[in-house]
Order: C-alpha cells, then sequence, then structure tokens
C-alpha cells in the first residue's frame, strides 16, 4: 500500500522552509518607498504591532557552518512564533497562487455561481417572503476539502 493511500489521500507538502525564512529576511530588508512612491515586489507590510512582535519575526539569524551548511539558530530568550507564522503564509500564498494561475473562467463563473443564493420564483400573486437559509443554500457546500475534483 502506497504512501498517500494510507493517509486518506492527503498529499503532504515538504516546504523549504530555510528558503521561506530567507525570502521573509529579504522581503523586510526592503526600504519603504517615498510617499507616493510604488513599493517593491516582496515587501511585507505590516500594521502597528508590538515591539515584541517584530522580535520574534527576527528571532533567528542564518548562519553558515564550517562545512558549508547554512542554519538558522533561534534566540530562545524570545518566541518565534511570528516568524513560523509569517514562513506558513509565505508557504501557502505561493500554493495558493500556482493554484489560482491554473483556473480558467469556467472555474471562476462557478465559484462565483456558487457566492449568489438562489432566488425562489413568488407565486403569482403573492408577495416574497423572507426565511431563514437553509443549509442546502449555503454559498460554500458541505464536502471533503482534501479530495482531488475538477481541473484546479
Amino acid at each position: 500500500m502506497d504512501a498517500a493511500k494510507r493517509r486518506g489521500g492527503v498529499r503532504i507538502l515538504t516546504l523549504g522552509v530555510s528558503f521561506l525564512k530567507q525570502a521573509v529576511y529579504d522581503g523586510l530588508r526592503l526600504p519603504m518607498p517615498p510617499a507616493g512612491g510604488e513599493y517593491p515586489a516582496g515587501y511585507w507590510h505590516y500594521p502597528d504591532y508590538e515591539y515584541s512582535w517584530f522580535q520574534g519575526l527576527t528571532s533567528e539569524s542564518r548562519i553558515v557552518r564550517e562545512n558549508g551548511k547554512p542554519e538558522w539558530v533561534h534566540d530562545k530568550s524570545v518566541r518565534n512564533e511570528p516568524l513560523d507564522l509569517a514562513v506558513g503564509n509565505l508557504a501557502m500564498f505561493h500554493l495558493c497562487r500556482t493554484c489560482i494561475e491554473r483556473f480558467r473562467e469556467s472555474n471562476w463563473q462557478r465559484l462565483e455561481g456558487m457566492t449568489k443564493a438562489p432566488q425562489p420564483e413568488p407565486e403569482q400573486g403573492a408577495q416574497p417572503i423572507s426565511r431563514p437559509r437553509d443549509r442546502r443554500e449555503r454559498w460554500i457546500p458541505d464536502r471533503d476539502w482534501f479530495a482531488r475534483r475538477g481541473n484546479w
């Protein structure tokens, strides 16, 4: 039995965490453009978080060992969840972008159709009434999210 069948068809992705961390740090190094200027590609926009959050975002350092292998070293005095979150978000961005780039017009039309609630036809002379939405009318249908369907 192959590994995918043992996992119930769930595909496991391996992330290049070292590469993703470097991409986060490279984005943080980009200078802010002057007022009214364009932001450079890869620029990271953050709201006014507390200083400790940014300490966590930059809590690891990349060093190169004597054998030439790069390694990320964590400053144990600071929590590194903000960096982990940024790395995960960047990975999901690339994964979703790849899927969206494969979308065809028919995929977009199907998604648009899912966002419109069906309107029942009123009976002759009857006033339309509002009623609670039925479970079947939800714009996000019940489904197995890990099943591969369609061309995307």
